[in-house]
Order: C-alpha cells, then sequence, then structure tokens
C-alpha cells in the first residue's frame, strides 16, 4: 500500500508519501510555487523536531527517507503530518523555516513530479 496527499501552503505545494513495504519508508517533499524549486524536506531539523518523537529508537529519521519498522506507528505519524500540515498556523511557521532553508541553496531547479 502506497499514499500520497498534495497539501498546498501558502508559498509552497507539500507531497507527502508514504511506502508500505517489509518496513514502511516516509518522504515530505516540497516545492516553492514562484521558483518551482524542490526539495526533500523530511530531513530539515524543523520537520524532525516535530514529528521524530512518534518513532522508536529501532526508526531511522535522520535521513531524507524515513524508515519506521511498525506500521501502527507510521500511520500515526501519517495522520499527525496530515494533521499539521492542514493547519494554517504551522504552515506560516513551516514557510518561514523553508524560506530561510532555500536561501541556503540545495533546492532542485523543478521536477514535474509534484
Amino acid at each position: 500500500m502506497n499514499l500520497n496527499k498534495i497539501i498546498f501552503g501558502i508559498k509552497y505545494k507539500y507531497s507527502l508519501e508514504i511506502y508500505f513495504d517489509e518496513a514502511v519508508y516516509f518522504d515530505i517533499y516540497s516545492k516553492h510555487l514562484q521558483t518551482n524549486s524542490i526539495s526533500v524536506i523530511t530531513n530539515l531539523n524543523f520537520i524532525i523536531s516535530e514529528f521524530s518523537g512518534l518513532l522508536s529508537e529501532n526508526d531511522e529519521y535522520e535521513e531524507s527517507t524515513w524508515t519506521i519498522n511498525d506500521k501502527k506507528t507510521a500511520m500515526v505519524l501519517w495522520e499527525d503530518c496530515l494533521q499539521s500540515f492542514n493547519d494554517k498556523d504551522f504552515l506560516k511557521y513551516l514557510e518561514k523555516y523553508l524560506d530561510e532553508d532555500r536561501t541556503l541553496g540545495g533546492w532542485n531547479a523543478t521536477n514535474d513530479n509534484l
């Protein structure tokens, strides 16, 4: 089973993706709507601090793709992320952080998948 949710923020578009296999793999992509620049944001300190508390010490969440060993935990993470990304106050704070991160570089020019 794979889940993908597209969410439009204020200045960014987000793709939350979760893939179920032997483990569960989780990614969050962000696209700046004005420049079309893209980045995987799952490994940003802001995202890690917001959502990693749901994970166990056996899960891997410091890389751009998080590996979650328990499917129930993955679904709790999924629901929590959906709730947060649909909250305007959360998005305002996140997008301020993303604006700063974009100025540091590392965002791809375009990606047609988002």
